[in-house]
């Protein structure tokens, strides 16, 4: 009788060990999968940032060219090319 209910025991301690590890399975693969949906949300952010830095420094550099072009680099705030190369505050 004592053996019977020893091995019951143990049946039912081993399914429950089963229970707990799929769920600790399910769970890992939904850590998992939002793990990789992040890193692929970084990485399409980060893609976007390095675009649009890229967009700002060529319309930087255009927007001098173009200041270049009409004389305004030599002329700041105040009437002084000083002030554009940031020699004197404003």
């Amino acid at each position: 009788m004592q053996l019977e209910c020893m091995q019951r025991e143990a049946r039912t301690k081993h399914e429950q060990d089963k229970n707990a590890t799929a769920v600790l399975r399910s769970e890992l693969h939904d850590l998992r999968s939002q793990f990789e949906e992040s890193l692929k949300s970084h990485e399409h952010a980060k893609r976007s940032l390095i675009e649009q830095r890229r967009f700002l420094m060529q319309d930087g550099r255009n927007g001098w060219e173009m200041k270049g072009l009409f004389g305004l680099d030599r002329i700041g705030h105040h009437g002084s090319s000083a002030n554009v190369r940031g020699l004197c505050p404003n």
